[in-house]
């Protein structure tokens, strides 16, 4: 698992969590999508979707 380095500078900054420097790369992952029929996709979601 993997999260947006911005997402937790905060506990980076407080030692509540460190970061892994890796020797191999790391493979490439699929990303899916999977929404509602019923309920509506919001704006930012719908922009969000468009970039991928």
């Amino acid at each position: 698992s993997f999260v947006s380095r911005e997402y937790v500078q905060k506990e980076l900054t407080d030692n509540q969590l460190f970061t892994l420097t890796l020797t191999t790369e790391i493979t490439p992952r699929e990303l899916g999508i999977m929404t509602h029929d019923c309920l509506p996709v919001p704006l930012a979601a719908q922009k969000f979707i468009e970039l991928l």
